[in-house]
């Protein structure tokens, strides 16, 4: 078993997509991202169920899609070499988030989670 490390939350680092890893290094997407604080990570889930009203006007949400979105907005900092279906360069905010595939979005998620720290991230 590795030895166990700790992760400085507020350092940048660097996430490539499983599917682009093996591409060249200049035909990468690199997204630079934060690792998800402790209490981030709580107040997150916490979001997660709500129950409003009382009685017969009670309702109950199980908000299970939104983890995903609140980690990339509050970890997401940056990428380098994002380009749309056209070739052009994806400007960088918060909304443009939109553009990234759906499975490369969760593995960033997870990534930024702690979910996914592999053995070499965990060392830069």
């Amino acid at each position: 078993m590795p030895k166990i490390v700790g992760l400085d939350p507020t350092k940048e680092r660097t996430y490539v997509a499983k599917c682009e890893q093996e591409l060249p290094k200049d035909e990468q997407t690199v997204y630079k991202v934060r690792m998800l604080r402790l209490h981030e990570a709580a107040n997150i889930k916490d979001d997660i169920y709500r129950v409003t009203g009382l009685g017969k006007e009670r309702k109950e949400t199980l908000r299970t899609g939104s983890i995903e979105v609140e980690v990339l907005k509050t970890c997401m900092l940056g990428w380098e070499n994002f380009k749309s279906d056209e070739g052009k360069d994806v400007p960088f905010n918060l909304e443009n988030i939109d553009w990234i595939p759906a499975e490369v979005r969760s593995e960033i998620s997870d990534f930024c989670s702690g979910e996914r720290v592999e053995e070499k991230e965990a060392k830069n």
